[in-house]
């Protein structure tokens, strides 16, 4: 851990164990109910052996913080990855400085973005949740920073607790922390600091899907 990390320990660990607060009977309040199952899930899912529950436990942490519609919550992670960008936050690198060793180079046949990986997640889940096969495709090797190469649902695993690890974080560090006191502050938030309800997430990933046609074209 080095000093940067103590620092920011030290910062967000009162936030956090506020958000575990307890009533008189010692019984957990209500309170902060979508930031405590984002950071329960995520933590259950590493002790499940099987990847299916692994991923669908993930993604149930990733709709705590950001909606449980497909299109609502890719535009919401898009902008809050972005500064509100929707084109930035889909070209963001789920690997920060300092998850590369200096040994190894982040090259752009290896990097991988929220744009490429959060359809494919989705794709996964939505295999996962309703007992289906999930596509062969998503068993295929791919380039990673580390050197070698892996399997992609690999580099999705990664991506997805980047998005709930990284979200938590920087809530708790911008003292977000009442805005995700229930669902309807959390909507509220998405809908008044980034402008995104179910219907203008839509039109905004319309909106980069014409950009990136013509970007590509």
């Amino acid at each position: 851990m080095t000093g940067r990390d103590i620092d920011l320990l030290r910062l967000i660990l009162p936030e956090f164990i506020s958000i575990y607060q307890k009533d008189d009977a010692g019984r957990l309040r209500n309170d902060f109910e979508p930031l405590r199952m984002a950071v329960q899930l995520y933590e259950q899912a590493y002790a499940i052996s099987y990847w299916k529950a692994r991923h669908i436990l993930w993604w149930a942490a990733v709709e705590a913080l950001y909606g449980n519609d497909e299109e609502t919550a890719r535009a919401r992670i898009y902008a809050f990855f972005g500064n509100k960008s929707l084109v930035d936050g889909y070209a963001r690198s789920i690997y920060e400085s300092g998850d590369i060793p200096s040994c190894f180079s982040l090259l752009s046949s290896n990097n991988h973005t929220l744009g490429e990986v959060l359809p494919r997640i989705y794709e996964v889940r939505n295999s996962s949740a309703h007992g289906q096969r999930v596509p062969e495709p998503h068993f295929a090797q791919v380039s990673h920073p580390l050197g070698n190469t892996v399997c992609l649902l690999d580099v999705l695993a990664e991506a997805v607790t980047f998005i709930i690890r990284k979200t938590v974080v920087d809530i708790l560090q911008r003292g977000l922390r009442e805005k995700f006191r229930d669902r309807q502050t959390r909507d509220e938030f998405w809908l008044l600091e980034y402008g995104l309800n179910h219907k203008q997430s839509k039109k905004r990933l319309r909106e980069l899907n014409e950009f990136l046609g013509s970007d590509l074209a």
